[in-house]
């Protein structure tokens, strides 16, 4: 089967969240199963590029305002083609979505031009596609162009981006577009809706956990697009997102260099939670619980709720009691960013790098022992996953993919894999990191015993790219 990807970022060449770490993990596992698998993306800020890319071909496309000329290039990793669409609107800019926290505004401009490049980069490679899957908003209207030519999936990694822009830009686009894509304010303004096109016009919609699958169907959590999703309920999965187990996972990742370490042997465990001390600030003889956070600093990521009312918030109270560690990695949000090196000021305990390091992050998933991730939802989430791997005990909010992944101590005697809170009241978030807290200082064996439940746990793609497979060929069948 051939199997094109379209999406606005991948690793190893472009990342700002989980969204880029899916699709080439979910790519390398339907490789793995005999699957022909390419990943199309634009290229960014070309003069700063560290990758070499092997040019192939050009093509025009035709926009109100004349004739924009695009470039195709590709680059392989492994089994899979990673195919480039080359354009100034693209590559002359630093950022993927935005520079300096403001959103680019010529956004609907850019997915124009990335959508309609399709049909150049097929007819200079002569690629053959089966199904295209498409993900997140900025590649919302592949399904709806390509309707009649292609069988999609789309996946709705969050469903909070939703690709928003005045109806009016599409004038001198020559965007033509039905009324699925677009939808009218309560102001009055009419809108395209990237997200509500995907919706109604691709074959199958999925996304990234169970949960999450039935959480966006209510108005709660749906965004207001709950509707339409209810409207295609029997085309919606919700498909656990898996994790490369190549590259995170502590028996060979490389950035532990020789600490690597198993279940059964914790030795070198031990030794880069010293390393982790010492990195962050600390004493690295320090016994207290070392407690990490590493994420994008948003309001989705439940930080607020965790330091609202400060100075007397569930977070100062925490830290108040002096009997644990935080190391926080994370950028985002300025005021968020702000408030942390205001607690990092505060407390001897508390230590905050704003920035976002691939060898760090692995260095203190590594090194900690617990992991914070109090979200307020959570479509899938990988980092608990990343915890659970390494040992470091996920601490949690029941919802999305948190609720799927991670079991809390009084929901499962036998087989606890971390702390879960059931809400984000500061009473509940407090209590639950204490009793996390009280586990390691005062009940080694049973933190032991969870730490060693969590590390038997497996989230890779095996089940997750074969439930993607049958909705392929289900899809296949049907012609």
């Amino acid at each position: 089967m051939n199997i094109m990807m379209i999406t606005s970022e991948a690793v190893p060449f472009y990342k700002t969240g989980g969204l880029a770490d899916m699709v080439t993990s979910l790519s390398r596992s339907l490789s793995s199963f005999g699957h022909n698998v390419s990943i199309y993306m634009p290229l960014y800020d070309d003069k700063n590029r560290n990758f070499s890319v092997e040019y192939i071909g050009a093509s025009d496309i035709q926009l109100a305002h004349g004739t924009e000329t695009v470039g195709y290039a590709k680059a392989l990793e492994g089994d899979i083609t990673y195919y480039f669409m080359l354009h100034p609107i693209f590559g002359d800019r630093k950022g993927i979505y935005a520079e300096n926290g403001n959103s680019y505004e010529d956004t609907l401009k850019r997915q124009t031009i990335f959508t309609k490049s399709l049909t150049g980069l097929i007819s200079n490679t002569r690629l053959k596609i089966d199904v295209i899957h498409a993900h997140d908003w900025m590649t919302g209207l592949f399904p709806y162009y390509y309707k009649d030519k292609y069988k999609s999936v789309f996946t709705i990694h969050n469903i909070g981006y939703k690709g928003l822009s005045n109806a009016f830009e599409a004038i001198p686009l020559s965007l033509v577009l039905d009324e699925s894509s677009f939808e009218t304010t309560s102001e009055g303004v009419r809108i395209i809706n990237s997200l509500k096109s995907a919706i109604l016009n691709s074959d199958i919609i999925t996304t990234v956990s169970p949960t999450y699958a039935k959480e966006i169907l209510t108005p709660r959590f749906g965004e207001q697009l709950e509707g339409y999703l209810k409207q295609r309920e029997d085309s919606l999965f919700g498909i656990l997102n898996g994790i490369d187990e190549n590259v995170w996972n502590p028996e060979k990742d490389k950035h532990l260099g020789d600490l690597t370490y198993t279940a059964a042997n914790l030795k070198n465990k031990a030794a880069l939670k010293k390393k982790a001390l010492s990195e962050f600030g600390f004493s690295k003889n320090d016994k207290r619980p070392l407690i990490a956070i590493i994420s994008r600093l948003a309001s989705q990521k439940g930080f607020y709720e965790t330091i609202s009312n400060m100075p007397q918030s569930a977070l100062d109270h925490i830290l108040q009691q002096n009997n644990c560690l935080f190391a926080v990695i994370g950028t985002g949000d300025k005021k968020l960013e702000d408030d942390f090196r205001a607690f990092d000021a505060k407390y001897e305990n508390f230590s905050f790098k704003n920035t976002f390091s691939e060898p760090l992050s692995h260095l203190l998933e590594a090194g900690s022992d617990f992991f914070l991730m109090p979200s307020v939802y959570e479509p899938c989430g990988l980092n608990q996953m990343y915890s659970l791997k390494y040992g470091s005990i996920p601490i949690v909010h029941k919802t999305g993919g948190l609720a799927d992944t991670v079991i809390d101590e009084n929901d499962s005697k036998e087989h606890p894999t971390g702390f879960v809170m059931n809400s984000l009241k500061a009473e509940e978030i407090e209590n639950t990191i204490n009793r996390a807290i009280m586990c390691y200082n005062k009940d080694n064996n049973k933190y032991l015993a969870i730490q060693q439940n969590a590390m038997k746990c497996r989230f890779d793609w095996g089940q997750g790219a074969q439930e993607y497979i049958s909705l392929y060929n289900k899809l296949l069948n049907e012609e």
